[in-house]
């Protein structure tokens, strides 16, 4: 961009202050999106069961592959290569939020003795039916 703002005879801008002032946007953005979805795992009474036995890895034939891990104390989540943030619900519910877009889902971990087999829900706008099954 200097090269042609030089060609063309204007000031150069300062790039890297205009992408540190977009970075600190953008974590503030994230910051605020977070705290609208509190982790289930660190959520008193938002799991019937331990943390660890809702990860693991859940497909759907339309919707691709959702991977949830431990993460410290916490439940690290990923559709596809792109992260999610799972909130707390009500007891065994939860809400998740693609962090970089706007599909959001709503669910429940379906629960079959001590494990998870598979989350159950429906995405947003337009609402549609989702069943992620444990691989």
């Amino acid at each position: 961009m200097d090269v042609c703002d030089t060609l063309l005879g204007k000031e150069p801008q300062d790039l890297v202050s205009r992408m540190q002032k977009m970075h600190s946007q953008e974590q503030k953005r994230l910051r605020k999106v977070k705290a609208m979805y509190p982790d289930p795992a660190a959520s008193p009474g938002a799991l019937s069961l331990p943390p660890v036995a809702h990860t693991g890895t859940f497909t759907d034939p339309h919707w691709g592959t959702i991977r949830i891990t431990p993460e410290g104390d916490r439940l690290a989540a990923t559709i596809g290569a792109l992260p999610l943030l799972i909130g707390a619900g009500q007891k065994d519910e939860f809400r998740a939020l693609v962090i970089d877009g706007d599909r959001e889902f709503t669910a429940q971990y379906e629960i079959e003795g001590d494990r998870v087999t598979a989350l159950v829900g429906a995405t947003s706008e337009p609402e549609v039916g989702v069943r992620f099954e444990r691989r």
